[in-house]
C-alpha cells in the first residue's frame, strides 16, 4: 500500500508540467526502487518486486489523464500550489537527512539549484532539425535524462529542447491515423521514443552507480534540485488571473498539500 501511494503521486506529477515525478520519488523515499523500474522494466522480476510501485504509477497517469489535467485546464493555479506545498513539506523532511555538512556536498547542491533555475526559467526554445534522426534519438535520450533526475521534469525540457508539442502532435497522429504510420512524424516518433526508452535503461543504471559510490553527495545535489522545481513551479503561474478569492484556495490548496505530506512521510516511513 505504501509504495502503491508513493506510485500514485509520482505517475501524477509526471504529467503535471514543470513537476517532477522524480523529485516525488525523492520525497516520498522511493528513488531507488523509481530508478529500478525504469532502469530495469523489461526484467519479469523487476513487475514482481515493484507490482503496486507501477500499478501506482499507472493509476496516477490515468488519473492525470482524465482528471488532473482536466483540473489543471481551468484551475491550474490551485493544482499548481497544492503540489508546491508538498514539494516545501517533503524539502524540510529531506532537510534532516542531510547528514554530511561538507563544504563540497553544500557548493554541489547550490550550482545544482542555480543550473536547474537557469533551465527551468529559460524562455527561449532551441531549434531542432526534426529531419535528423540522430539528433531527435539524442533529444529522446536527453528528455529520459531529466525525467529521472529529481528536477522539474523531462516535459520541461522536451519545451526548452522545441520538441515537446511537435512530439505531442505526432504521437497523436500516429495513434489517431493509421495511415500515418510511415510517416515523416511516425519516424520522429519512433526514434525519440527509442532514445527515450534507451536514455532510461542507460541513465537509470549510471545514476544508480552514482548514488551507490557518493550517496551523500548525491542527497545534496537532490536537494538542491528540488528547491529549484519548487522556485520554477512557482515562476511559471500566472499571477494575473489571481483575485482575493483564489488567494484562500490557494493558501487552502498549499496547505492541504504541505499537511497531507507531512502525514504521509510519517505513515510511509
Amino acid at each position: 500500500m505504501k509504495k502503491f501511494i508513493a506510485g500514485v503521486m509520482i505517475g501524477v506529477a509526471n504529467v503535471i508540467p514543470t513537476v517532477s515525478g522524480a523529485a516525488m520519488a525523492v520525497l516520498f523515499d522511493r528513488y531507488q526502487d523509481f530508478l529500478d523500474v525504469t532502469g530495469n522494466f523489461y526484467l519479469p522480476k523487476t513487475w514482481k518486486r515493484h507490482l503496486s510501485l507501477i500499478l501506482g504509477i499507472l493509476v496516477g497517469i490515468v488519473l492525470s489523464i482524465l482528471v488532473i489535467s482536466f483540473l489543471y485546464e481551468r484551475v491550474p493555479h490551485y493544482l499548481v500550489f497544492f503540489f508546491v506545498g508538498i514539494i516545501v513539506s517533503g524539502i524540510f523532511d529531506l532537510e534532516t537527512k542531510l547528514t554530511v555538512n561538507s563544504f563540497k556536498n553544500i557548493l554541489l547542491a547550490i550550482i545544482a539549484l542555480i543550473l536547474m533555475l537557469w533551465l527551468s526559467l529559460s524562455s527561449q526554445a532551441a531549434k531542432i532539425d526534426y529531419n535528423n534522426l540522430i539528433v531527435l534519438g539524442f533529444m529522446g535520450g536527453l528528455s529520459a535524462l531529466a525525467t529521472l533526475l529529481p528536477g522539474a521534469g523531462g516535459s520541461l525540457l522536451m519545451m526548452l529542447l522545441g520538441i515537446y508539442f511537435p512530439i505531442l502532435e505526432g504521437c497523436k497522429k500516429v495513434l489517431t491515423d493509421f495511415s500515418s504510420w510511415g510517416s515523416s512524424e511516425f519516424w520522429m516518433v519512433l526514434i525519440f521514443a527509442v532514445g527515450f526508452v534507451l536514455g532510461m535503461v542507460i541513465f537509470s543504471k549510471l545514476i544508480k552507480g552514482v548514488m551507490k559510490k557518493y550517496p551523500d553527495t548525491f542527497k545534496y545535489i537532490s536537494f538542491g534540485l528540488i528547491v529549484a522545481t519548487a522556485f520554477s513551479v512557482l515562476w511559471h503561474v500566472d499571477y494575473h488571473q489571481i483575485d482575493v478569492m483564489d488567494t484562500f484556495i490557494i493558501i487552502t490548496c498549499f496547505a492541504f498539500g504541505f499537511i497531507g505530506m507531512g502525514y504521509l512521510s510519517k505513515k510511509l516511513s
